[in-house]
């Protein structure tokens, strides 16, 4: 079982990087392995998640890139 807490849009789920014409931002997406399922409240403040994943995980796995928007 998977979950997905709200991204910076306000809405679970995958939202596409869109960085405004010109801008570069760098974007790092990253994987985590736990010993037992996450206890969290839908709601629970990231740095509330970022404690328990700190906690319950055994492994993780990172991948960065970059965007630069084009108008």
């Amino acid at each position: 079982g998977a979950f997905e807490w709200s991204n910076s849009s306000g809405r679970a789920g995958w939202t596409a990087p869109c960085p405004s014409d010109g801008e570069t931002r760098r974007y790092r997406f990253t994987v985590y392995a736990l010993n037992q399922q996450l206890e969290a409240a839908d709601d629970a403040p990231a740095t509330e998640v970022l404690s328990i994943l700190d906690a319950t995980t055994i492994a993780r796995s990172s991948v960065s890139g970059v965007a630069t928007g084009v108008g």
